[in-house]
């Protein structure tokens, strides 16, 4: 049984309450939570569960949801952290199935998913090593006080580390057998990726051979093989790094040069008028 104290399971469902409470025992049957908390209307609910919060809210749109997602979900929650699940996302076996509806609070669905196989497989031999390649001391340690890593971290600011494994995408998976040769690579956090690692890596542990074409490689038009590495694009999507400024901005003065000069620009409408339109 895999121990998430710091762990909050969540399922937000307002139309398949007791699908959405299979979908959480599901879940719960190899990982024991820190909380368990079912959002729906609690008028929809026979059971009365004794491992489940029920809180009773009403959802009934798309923005509805998203909007509680992002402001009531935490106004409700006994823990640092959070894994939502769905009737039709869940996790099962102790590995990811899927993690389309998947929200870690501060996290990423990689790490987690690398946290479930260091549990699960540890005792089979599996080693996981995490590479953060990061330059930035207080990111690295914020993410980690976030996201608690059960499995060794290395640091390498110089990125010598990414330069030497051919590091193209982000996040890259490097299986590496007993003896120390490289048996597969999996390129992209998906959960198909995620899936592909863990048969892999059960295989390897069997003492099987990977067959070809195990691998999982981003298209040859998404590599960084240029001076730009893999591991720094993250710097181009910063605001800072916008030719245009804020958005906000931008559509503002796109309009005072449409309506009050009849211009139009790369984005702008041509018109004129007062600007008030």
């Amino acid at each position: 049984m895999l121990e998430l104290p710091e762990v909050a399971l969540v399922c937000v469902d307002t139309r398949e309450p007791a699908s959405a409470m299979w979908a959480m025992r599901r879940t719960m049957a190899g990982i024991r939570f820190g909380d368990a908390v079912l959002f729906t209307e609690a008028a929809r609910t026979a059971e009365r569960p004794h491992d489940i919060r029920i809180i009773d809210v009403r959802i009934d749109t798309i923005e509805a949801y998203s909007l509680f997602m992002l402001r009531g979900l935490a106004n409700h929650m006994r823990s640092s952290h959070a894994l939502v699940v769905q009737w039709d996302d869940y996790a099962l076996d102790h590995t990811w199935k899927t993690v389309t509806g998947a929200y870690i609070v501060a996290g990423l669905c990689t790490a987690f998913s690398a946290v479930l196989m260091a549990a699960r497989y540890a005792s089979q031999g599996l080693t996981v090593v995490g590479l953060t390649l990061e330059d930035d001391d207080d990111a690295v340690a914020s993410f980690l006080d976030q996201v608690p890593a059960r499995f060794t971290i290395a640091r390498d600011p110089s990125g010598a580390a990414g330069t030497a494994f051919g590091v193209v995408a982000m996040p890259t998976t490097i299986l590496i057998d007993r003896d120390g040769n490289v048996a597969a690579r999996f390129e992209g956090g998906d959960p198909s990726v995620h899936e592909k690692v863990e048969a892999a890596a059960r295989t390897l542990l069997a003492g099987g051979v990977l067959p070809p074409g195990t691998d999982v490689r981003v298209a040859a038009s998404l590599e960084a093989t240029g001076e730009l590495k893999a591991w720094q694009r993250g710097y181009l999507a910063d605001p800072l790094m916008s030719l245009d400024g804020d958005p906000l901005t931008r559509v503002i003065r796109e309009h005072v040069h449409a309506s009050k000069e009849g211009a139009s620009g790369d984005g702008g409408a041509a018109g004129g008028g007062c600007g008030c339109n």
